[in-house]
């Protein structure tokens, strides 16, 4: 009888063992579960979030290529500026300039004329008379026109000076620009070479923690 009983008791022990076992056996896989499914989601996050964050570089990138493009359009309507600023003030230079060289070959055409007529008309033969009145008042002409030229040549002088100076001042501009620009031009290589090897670098880190 008080074997029966002990037996009894032991069988019920195992029993109940056997069932918190089983029911450990359940939340461990219920744990696993739950650790698999929150793996999955963590990964998926993190996936999601290096996604977001490629495509924030992307858009930075391209930002970035669009100010520096802004910029160059910038320099060269400066530029455009600049040079329609410096020909717009050499118009009137210029066309003083025409009106000048007008009166100026008119001036030496008709003292050419006058020489070449006083020339003509000298006598070369022997005992040949010359008119005096008529050969000073030729001469005073001649004298008249030299005076004329040289009058429109010294009012023309400071023009050419300040001109010439205006295009030195031009000459130094553009290579300036052409030196800030080839800079500018270097910095944007640079710049792209390090945009390549920083995608490079993210695509990489994408791969190792991956």
């Amino acid at each position: 009888m008080g074997f029966d009983l002990f037996r009894t008791k032991k069988s019920f022990s195992t029993s109940e063992v056997i069932h918190q076992l089983r029911l450990l056996h359940n939340r461990l896989i219920q744990w696993r579960f739950t650790n698999a499914r929150a793996h999955t989601v963590n990964h998926s996050m993190s996936l999601q979030a290096q996604s977001n964050l490629i495509n924030v570089w992307d858009g930075l990138t391209k930002l970035r290529h669009s100010v520096m493009q802004k910029k160059i359009q910038v320099e060269r309507e400066k530029l455009k500026m600049k040079l329609n600023f410096v020909l717009h003030s050499q118009m009137k230079l210029l066309e003083t300039w025409g009106c000048m060289e007008r009166q100026h070959l008119a001036a030496i055409t008709t003292m050419r004329e006058c020489l070449h007529y006083v020339v003509c008309k000298v006598p070369l033969l022997e005992g040949a008379k010359v008119d005096i009145p008529l050969v000073s008042i030729a001469q005073r002409y001649a004298s008249d026109l030299t005076d004329s030229i040289v009058s429109v040549l010294s009012s023309f002088s400071p023009l050419a000076y300040k001109t010439s100076e205006l295009i030195s001042k031009l000459a130094r501009i553009v290579a300036e620009e052409k030196l800030l620009l080839q800079e500018f031009n270097d910095v944007f290589h640079d710049i792209c070479v390090l945009e390549l090897k920083e995608r490079s670098l993210v695509c990489s880190l994408i791969q190792l923690e991956c």
